[in-house]
């Protein structure tokens, strides 16, 4: 089995001439630290900058659902999500401690992208030395901005890979005198990125098969020993999902739980044919290699190195295998969405590390008059910077409204936030909106309840079998509850109707409004990225001037909020 690599500096191949290889300042490891501090320091102050870029879907269902919990409310007895819970108390807590505002929700992620980015940095310390876990780190942090990943957004990713990198570490250098406590931890850190989101289970299987590896390299093998070791792990990653169902059960909200997370989820996997994800796949990785050409450029180099180098033979075992690992995250469930290889960026981040080794150990061949890692460091700054330039528009001189726009294009996230203030100031407190459309944003900014757990409006219109069934309990939730106001979302990315999926709740809102409901405000888009304003009474028309708006309707004759207070 390979030893692990000593952190003593090689006497240099050729004395006397070539001994003074690097300049104090870069002989330091605290000089490494400090140059990862500088990138971090760039990458967080362009997220600084957009605290307050407005939430998109995700970020809205999980502000909504952590707005929920800071409440008191039982989730899934107000939200039908098909995501485990675990982002939404994450979400909880950054609320609770920056405060419930999209600027309060971006500083949690701030916090989270730091902390995985040193992650990656003591990791690939040990694999590939100082000057690689720089170019690892700042890797990894340069491509979480990288606009085509969606990264300046606070998705459920961003927090599986913090937590999975955080069990990987703790089991990478496995002993013999390894304690199980250590491995159990590691195995509670494994199961809570399986609670932030489903996909987060694929790390915990390579944990699994990294001890069996581990094992299977000893020179005096115990299988009773490594099966103990798996039992830990095991017994780690099941207990947050145990505790779960225990809290979800207690609530009486576990066949929801059910029906939501396992039944409904593999249906929806089914949804997509193969050839469209592969086709998806293709696009999305092909914008990602454009949006930062260099950096994965560096990665790639490294999977090319590692192969090549011997001196990295003893790394090729974990860093392919975290790598595959990390790819196979990225594909569970099939849907190849631009953020989901947020779950790729750390194995990314030590392969470009890897490359740092593999070019530091060809200049020292080379012999050159110069420290071995300048040639690779230059290369990182470029691509860095290159990256940065390319990107100049997002990070340093556009609105955060604007920046939404440039992200996510023909989508109500802009306008969301006025919205939410004026169902804030008009509807009670206790009052019920009903968002006919996937828009959660809208019960977050607005601190109203939503009539209706379906909070997206996609599963009711996708070919699925549960789809009619949920337009119908969407209804007579919506009728008992009748909400104080309703919110018709005319976009189509907001309901992405299929051709042969039900349209019972089309024309079921059809006859609602002209039973219950009067027009009060709408947001229109008549030319491009401008968004228009009519708030009721209002001179001129109030036909919509685009095929892109939304509707704020007033309910008649709303509920009682006295009867509908805690339901």
């Amino acid at each position: 089995m390979c030893q692990p690599e000593k952190r003593t500096r090689k006497p240099d191949p050729v004395p006397g001439r070539f001994e003074k290889r690097h300049p104090p300042f870069l002989a330091s490891g605290m000089a490494w630290w400090v140059a990862t501090a500088a990138v971090l320091a760039v990458t967080t102050g362009i997220r600084l900058r957009l605290l307050g870029t407005p939430l998109e879907r995700d970020e809205g269902e999980f502000a909504y659902g952590g707005q929920l919990l800071l409440e008191g409310a039982p989730l899934y007895q107000h939200i039908y999500t098909m995501k485990w819970p675990g982002t939404h108390a994450l979400y909880a807590l950054f609320m609770a401690v920056f405060g419930q505002t999209p600027g309060g929700i971006h500083a949690g992620l701030i916090v989270v992208n730091v902390a995985t980015a040193v992650l990656v940095f003591v990791l690939a310390r040990r694999l590939c030395g100082d000057a690689g876990a720089f170019v690892a780190a700042g890797t990894y942090a340069l491509l979480s901005i990288n606009p085509p990943t969606l990264g300046l957004a606070a998705h459920a990713t961003h927090f599986v890979a913090l937590a999975a990198l955080g069990g990987i570490l703790l089991l990478h250098r496995i002993e013999v005198g390894t304690s199980r406590t250590r491995i159990f931890l590691a195995g509670l850190l494994l199961g809570m990125a399986a609670l932030l989101k489903q996909p987060g289970v694929v790390f915990g299987v390579f944990a699994a098969i990294w001890l069996a590896w581990n094992e299977a390299s000893q020179p005096d093998k115990r299988w009773r020993r490594l099966a103990v070791r798996l039992g830990c792990l095991l017994l780690g990653a099941l207990l947050p999902f145990v505790v779960t169902c225990v809290i979800v059960a207690a609530a009486g909200t576990f066949a929801r739980f059910w029906q939501f997370t396992f039944e409904y989820a593999f249906s929806y996997v089914s949804i997509c044919p193969w050839d469209d994800r592969i086709q998806i796949l293709r696009l999305v990785a092909t914008a990602l290699f454009n949006g930062a050409p260099g950096l994965w450029g560096g990665a790639a180099l490294g999977l090319i190195l590692i192969f090549c180098d011997e001196s990295m033979r003893c790394s090729r075992p974990f860093v392919l295998g975290f790598t595959g690992f990390s790819f196979l995250a990225v594909c569970a469930g099939g849907y190849f969405r631009e953020h989901h290889f947020l779950l790729l960026f750390p194995a990314a981040g030590l392969l470009a590390g890897m490359a740092v080794k593999g070019l530091s150990q060809f200049m020292t061949r080379l012999r050159l008059r110069v420290p071995r890692e300048t040639v690779p460091i230059l290369l990182f700054t470029i691509a860095a910077a290159c990256s940065l330039i390319q990107w100049q528009e997002v990070f340093f001189r556009l609105s955060p409204a604007q920046v939404s726009w440039a992200l996510y294009g023909i989508n109500p996230f802009s306008q969301s936030p006025e919205v939410g203030r004026y169902l804030a100031a008009h509807c009670p407190r206790q009052g019920r909106i009903a968002v006919l459309g996937s828009e959660p944003q809208l019960c977050f900014y607005s601190h109203r309840r939503s009539a209706t757990g379906h909070i997206y409006m996609y599963p009711l219109t996708e070919p699925q079998p549960y789809a009619e069934v949920m337009q119908k309990e969407a209804i007579r939730e919506i009728e008992r509850a009748n909400p104080d106001y309703v919110v018709f979302v005319h976009f189509r990315s907001s309901w992405l109707v299929h051709e042969d999926a039900p349209t019972l709740i089309f024309e079921w809102y059809e006859q609602y409004k002209q039973a219950h409901l009067e027009l009060v405000a709408w947001t229109d888009m008549p030319s491009g990225r401008q968004v228009k304003y009519h708030w009721l009474p209002t001179q001129g028309s109030v036909a919509p001037e685009s095929r892109n708006w939304l509707a704020i309707l007033r309910n008649r004759k709303p509920a009682d909020p006295a009867t509908v207070k805690g339901k």
